[in-house]
């Protein structure tokens, strides 16, 4: 491999390791900052909940030590150290008196300190101070008939604690968060890079392994893991993938080498009589049988030719399929009376048992090229003065034509290579019949196309090739 295939190698293997780390750590970065945020709320809630809790109890402290003087609420002296008022005003809290219109009347602790409202509101309330301090209140009405005396109409009872300590609490959870949350991305994206450069091991093993695949030698394989992961996986349909170029590689180049030597016969036959006719003056007559032999292996070239065009196109799927109502038997009736004449020169007899009407959808001028082709191959292969029976019947949903003959038994082992192109069990009879060996390859494609297929069964009593065809199309038109 050359040194800018290496550097793009390594581009990409770290350019698709940082893009896996990078998506990565957004992800990861976005779950933190979510938990990070829920982390601040839910922690100031349950500081400000604790707050709120301690200002009911301060409340109902505050109450008792309010008390009356010439009609006016006034707080009890807080000097005494056992008094509840004045724990009250050591721990931090402040509470105060006010009017419906936020006037202050009377006061404990800091209580100058609490920010003002014009309107005063029952319940908690947060409010900010000069200086950004945030005080936590709870507001609730006083009775108009106190304990000890009677307050005045529309006045209000304030009790407030500084929120201070819960700032200073989230202000440092901030700070840890903003020092420690980064780092732990910094360590994620190393871990990231190790993970990620560790998963693709196997990948690079893989497309190493690829590299060294050669196209002259495809035998070689990935090795693959005793695991059920992905990249085992993969490298199994590779390997699939593979058998199967391989196999399609080497059916090429026997078809090809098939192709050369079918070619090689006619041509050498075309060339022998040429050079023949060439090396000496000769009679009418003999230059008359010259190019009648050469007229037969021209026509022999042009029907290879032919069932080779045609197999290209049957490979394709280009072949144009027109379906269409057809009398099955009168089909048949007829290629049988087209090939009678070359059946009585080998003494061949033919028997048919086509019901009428025998009706199917489908192409005829596919029916003509598969049944003519069968046809054909049974009498090539047929005994002299033996039969051919040629029969069809309806085997529900699906209509069969079974051509028999007499011909000799092919063991079951070589049934499905008489498919294969070119291929032979009596080489030098098919020769002598003027066969391409291309035959089956064609019916068996077509019936295929047709939705159909082609099987052979034979025995002491000769071979059966059955065309199985559905009886109604599948619905392929041109």
């Amino acid at each position: 491999m050359s040194g800018a295939e290496t550097r793009t190698s390594e581009g990409s293997r770290w350019a698709l390791r940082v893009q896996l780390t990078g998506w990565y750590l957004i992800l990861t970065a976005v779950i933190v900052a979510a938990f990070a945020i829920y982390l601040l709320s839910l922690t100031r809630a349950n500081l400000v909940r604790q707050v709120d809790q301690a200002l009911v109890v301060a409340e109902s402290q505050v109450r008792a030590a309010l008390d009356t003087e010439n009609g006016r609420p006034v707080f009890q002296p807080v000097s005494r150290p056992g008094d509840a008022a004045y724990q009250f005003a050591i721990q931090g809290f402040a509470a105060r008196v006010v009017s419906s219109t936020g006037a202050v009347q009377t006061g404990i602790g800091t209580f100058a300190s609490i920010p003002g409202s014009e309107t005063p509101r029952e319940g908690f309330s947060t409010r900010i101070a000069k200086g950004g301090v945030h005080w936590r209140i709870l507001s609730r009405p006083l009775s108009q008939d106190g304990s000890e005396g009677s307050f005045g109409d529309g006045l209000w009872l304030e009790v407030a604690r500084s929120l201070f300590f819960v700032d200073g609490t989230m202000a440092r959870l901030r700070s840890v968060l903003l020092v420690s949350l980064p780092a732990l991305l910094v360590l994620i994206a190393l871990g990231g890079l190790f993970l990620s450069d560790r998963a693709l091991r196997p990948v690079r093993q893989v497309v190493s392994a690829m590299r060294g695949i050669e196209p002259r030698d495809l035998s070689t394989r990935l090795a693959l893991r005793r695991s059920s992961d992905e990249i085992s996986s993969l490298a199994a349909e590779f390997n699939g993938m593979l058998d199967r170029i391989e196999g399609g590689f080497r059916r090429e180049q026997q078809f090809s080498e098939d192709v050369a030597h079918e070619l090689r016969t006619p041509l050498t036959v075309l060339q022998g009589q040429l050079d023949v006719g060439l090396s000496r003056r000769r009679s009418g007559a003999e230059y008359e049988r010259t190019l009648e032999t050469l007229r037969g292996e021209v026509d022999r070239l042009i029907r290879l030719t032919n069932d080779l065009l045609l197999l290209a196109r049957l490979d394709r799927g280009s072949v144009p399929i027109r379906v269409e109502p057809i009398d099955l038997d009168l089909l048949l009736s007829g290629l049988v009376e087209q090939i009678a004449p070359i059946a009585e020169t080998k003494g061949v007899r033919i028997r048919t048992d086509l019901p009428h009407p025998f009706r199917i959808d489908s192409d005829t001028d596919q029916l003509v090229r598969l049944f003519l082709n069968l046809l054909d191959n049974a009498i090539k292969y047929n005994i002299e003065n033996g039969e051919l029976s040629v029969r069809a019947f309806d085997s529900g949903g699906t209509l069969t034509v079974a051509i028999r003959n007499d011909g000799p038994a092919i063991p079951p082992a070589l049934l499905p290579r008489l498919f294969d192109r070119f291929y032979r069990l009596e080489t030098d009879r098919s020769r002598q019949s003027g066969g391409t060996g291309l035959g089956l390859t064609i019916a068996d494609d077509i019936a295929r196309q047709l939705g159909g297929r082609l099987t052979l069964e034979s025995g002491a009593h000769g071979t059966t090739a059955a065309v199985t065809l559905p009886a109604q199309p599948d619905g392929r038109n041109d």
